[in-house]
């Protein structure tokens, strides 16, 4: 607990800071600037905001995402050029073709695959020609001698150009960041040290989530279903929509094959971790409403702390677990803040903002049917009223963005105040009805082309070993993406989903850990796997998408959602805003328990107030900040709790081996059966 008010008010001023300075950096870089339009004060504190956050990115993803490929994976220029040539080539054939007899998706294809291609090849360009200039000895000592003599402008401008160059020539196309390697070769051994538990208990499992063994005499807050719908909540969300959507486009259909595997061997990741948060949790009494309750506090935090200990002897696991515990409390609150937060009202604002101020196109129905007729006129007519319609669009999102950061944050403050049992409540309603409405709209759009189901499957694992530049860097660049999408989906691995499963009311922490491997199954294998069925049917995370929305992000599946009906687009905008809504709820009690662990109770209602304050700015932010900022710290986390869970996987073995064995012998009841053994009555 926390010793003194001020050493916690220090804590956070701290933490505070951090994000301040480089907006107060960024604001006096702006001001110096003698022609720098002018900005009002809101337009200049978006600004700033802006750059805190490129700022704070670039400080820290080069120490939490080290790239362990150097460059090994990326394709050679040679073989770019000549795959770009090819790929030109098909355009070329694909566009010579009469136009009623054209095939859309395929130019969309072609055009994009162009595009990449492209985009490779002036990275690879950029790379040769910087590496041949600083090979040039000469000319570099020339170059800096010339700009001494000239003075410290010159000198400073010739170092920044040098910094420049030597950046260039260590680009790389494809990279593999030690947290991609150290997720995938987590979930492979707990997969295979605990004996595939994620096949051999998934049966039973199902039978925990439906009730079977809930006791409510058990030590905790909330029963197994409530525990399992508040960590879905938290991943189910704006992962599986807007995050396969980018792992898609950015990937191709093979990133989806990539957030499958990751999923399966998750499954045993997030056994074991929420197996270990029940073994290690802090019960104690609180007061509500003047009566005594208890409350969990939970999570790697505990497990990391006082688990260390057990292995390793007091004098060597004291200092280890807590600098574990302390980083993953840290990561936790960031990563609440970003992935949790900052991401899930960023897209929410997106898919609402497109459809609440979509602008209508007078005649568009007219000017479409002459292009159908090769009006080429027309073509261009349409192209300008779209671009004015997408222009005036954005202008009233830009102006409205405040009031949806307004209404999230007051909508999400109304239930966090509520702690995990509130939380518990609404999510043990929410997320599995609009886990089956969402599916189900996604179900209308597969059966509708149920023939292009097995095509697009097969592409889907032809892709995850081909990579759309048909290179080895090109399947390397696959991977990586499917498996970092994968890991923001459904989390497994990262130990989030351990603070809620700690409060789950139970004394069997193996059972905990069974109904909690069920999450990346929901999450991934199902929930994504209808979402990308989707988008990869209609096509819309190629060039040219349906209904006018933004090709980045939720406004590929939008645009996926209204190829079929244009109001299902309505429906997906709901889904989005519950889920996101639920997922930020979840991940404020995330933020919050890591909060406590870190400052005792005093860091409770701060952190709450901190949290609402990014709910409400997340509207405001660019995607590409928001996706960087949310990988750097809801990755980060699974750094010490990977590590953590490998030197305690002996305890969960052993664990799981007694559990299976008493389950196997019937020592492990039904609740029902233990009722009916107490009151010597048969059970039903």
């Amino acid at each position: 607990m926390m010793p003194t008010v001020t050493r916690w008010c220090r804590c956070w001023m701290i933490m505070l800071l951090v994000m301040w300075v480089p907006t107060a950096a960024a604001q006096t870089e702006a001001t110096e600037g003698a022609e720098t339009p002018e900005l009002t004060r809101w337009e200049q504190a978006q600004a700033d905001v802006e750059v805190a956050f490129e700022k704070v990115n670039d400080r820290l993803i080069p120490w939490l995402f080290v790239d362990v490929s150097f460059g090994l994976f990326d394709p050679t220029l040679e073989s770019v050029e000549a795959d770009l040539s090819e790929a030109q080539a098909r355009l070329a054939e694909l566009e010579a073709v009469p136009t009623e007899q054209q095939d859309p998706r395929a130019l969309r294809l072609a055009r994009k695959t162009v595009n990449n291609l492209t985009d490779q090849r002036n990275t690879l360009q950029v790379k040769a020609d910087a590496a041949a200039l600083l090979a040039d000895d000469d000319a570099i000592a020339a170059k800096q001698a010339e700009a001494e003599a000239a003075g410290e402008v010159a000198l400073e401008q010739f170092e920044a150009e040098y910094d420049e160059l030597k950046s260039a020539a260590g680009a790389t196309v494809y990279s593999l960041p030690l947290i991609v390697v150290f997720l995938l070769l987590g979930g492979v051994f707990f997969t295979l040290r605990f004996g595939f538990v994620n096949l051999r208990l998934f049966g039973h499992s199902v039978a925990v989530i439906r009730g079977r063994y809930d006791n409510p005499n058990d030590h905790g807050e909330v029963s197994h279903f409530q525990a399992l719908t508040a960590a879905l909540s938290a991943t189910v969300g704006l992962g599986n929509i807007a995050g396969v959507a980018i792992a898609i486009s950015q990937g191709g259909a093979g990133a989806v094959f990539w957030m499958w595997f990751v999923a399966f061997f998750g499954m045993s990741s997030k056994f074991s971790s929420c197996t270990l948060a029940q073994m290690y949790r802090r019960i104690s009494d609180e007061k509500h409403h003047h009566k005594k309750r208890e409350h969990v506090l939970g999570g790697p935090m505990l497990y990391l702390a006082e688990g260390m200990k057990d292995v390793f002897g007091k004098a060597f696991g004291t200092p280890l677990g807590k600098v574990l515990a302390i980083l993953f409390a840290v990561f936790a609150i960031g990563g609440s803040l970003g992935g949790g937060n900052l991401f899930q009202g960023n897209q929410t604002f997106a898919i609402v903002g497109d459809v609440v101020f979509n602008q209508a196109i007078e005649g568009e129905d007219a000017l479409i049917l002459r292009v159908e007729e090769g009006d080429a006129t027309a073509a261009k007519e349409l192209r300008e009223l779209r671009t004015e319609a997408k222009e005036r669009k954005e202008d009233l999102k830009d102006t409205y963005d405040w009031v949806g950061g307004l209404v999230m944050a007051t909508l999400v403050g109304v239930v966090i105040v509520g702690g995990i049992r509130r939380i518990g409540e609404v999510t043990s309603k929410l997320v599995p009805a609009m886990c089956l409405f969402y599916v189900g709209v996604c179900g209308v759009i597969v059966i509708a082309n149920a023939g292009e189901v097995p095509t697009l499957l097969r592409d889907i694992v032809a892709g995850a070993f081909s990579g759309e530049a048909m290179a080895w860097g090109g399947l390397m660049g696959v991977l990586v993406i499917g498996v970092k999408r994968g890991a923001f989906s459904n989390e497994a691995g990262l130990g989030s989903a351990a603070i809620a499963h700690s409060a789950a009311k139970t004394d069997e922490p193996v059972r905990e850990g069974v109904v909690a491997m069920i999450g990346p199954f929901i999450d991934t294998i199902v929930v994504c796997t209808m979402t990308a069925l989707a988008i990869l049917i209609t096509g819309a995370h190629l060039e040219g998408s349906a209904g006018g929305f933004t090709n980045e992000g939720v406004g590929i599946t939008a645009s996926a959602f209204s190829s079929l009906a244009p109001w299902l687009t309505v429906t997906l905008m709901a889904a989005v805003f519950i889920f996101a809504y639920s997922t930020m709820i979840s991940w404020s009690y995330y933020g919050e328990r890591a909060s406590e662990y870190l400052f005792g109770n005093w860091g409770i209602w701060p952190f709450r107030v901190v949290f609402l304050l990014f709910v409400f700015m997340s509207p405001l932010l660019s995607l590409d900040n928001v996706i960087t900022f949310t990988d750097l710290l809801i990755l980060s986390m699974a750094y010490p709790n990977i590590l953590g869970m490998l030197f305690l996987s002996g305890k969960v073995a052993a664990a799981t081996k007694d559990y299976v064995r008493r389950l196997k012998s019937g020592e492990i009841k039904t609740y029902a059966e233990e009722r009916a053994a107490v009151e010597g009555q048969p059970s039903i």
